[in-house]
């Protein structure tokens, strides 16, 4: 249904809103009053949900979609980033696919940076659109960096039991 998991809370509960078909429905159904509702989703609005309205929302997007909940997603990947593990697992690849991985995530980040500043302004549905993509960026260059730092080891062709998968021949 949707391509990636949203970035922040207030993304996530617009995509369960839209999902249950409206802020009145999804109001509704997590038993809290529209305007809560729409200020837990507003990121310039500092109040939050209780823990019982956010349990709801997951529960409310599980049913509607069968797919995972997505407020978790968000504060599960939040407390791997203040714990200091990294939010994406690691497994070493060949080198020639990390950079392939880097520069498309390059090209897609300044694609989406084109894009939003066309108009000669960026305005915070963009912003939010590039951070995203400049953040998988980051993440694909720190899984090469990952690469790099643990050596030739871990580099298929060169007998690490692990990852000795793939191995590339040169052309006869």
């Amino acid at each position: 249904m949707y391509a990636r998991a949203p970035d922040t809370i207030e993304a996530a509960i617009e995509r369960i809103v839209q999902v249950a078909g409206g802020w009145d429905a999804a109001a509704a159904a997590v038993g809290v009053h529209v305007a809560t509702l729409r200020r837990a989703a507003n990121p310039m609005d500092s109040r939050e949900l209780t823990a019982g309205a956010i349990v709801a929302l997951d529960a409310l997007w599980l049913r509607m979609t069968g797919q995972a909940p997505l407020i978790q997603a968000v504060l599960e990947a939040r407390i791997r980033a203040a714990s200091g593990r990294p939010a994406v697992p690691h497994r070493p690849a060949p080198p020639l696919c990390r950079i392939g991985e880097l520069t498309r995530e390059h090209a897609e980040a300044v694609t989406a940076y084109a894009a939003a500043a066309a108009d000669g302004r960026i305005d915070p549905i963009e912003a939010q659109a590039v951070m995203r993509e400049v953040g998988d960026l980051i993440e694909a260059a720190t899984r090469l960096q990952r690469d790099v730092a643990v050596g030739r080891s871990q580099v298929p062709g060169t007998g690490s039991q692990e990852t000795d998968v793939v191995r590339m021949r040169r052309p006869s």
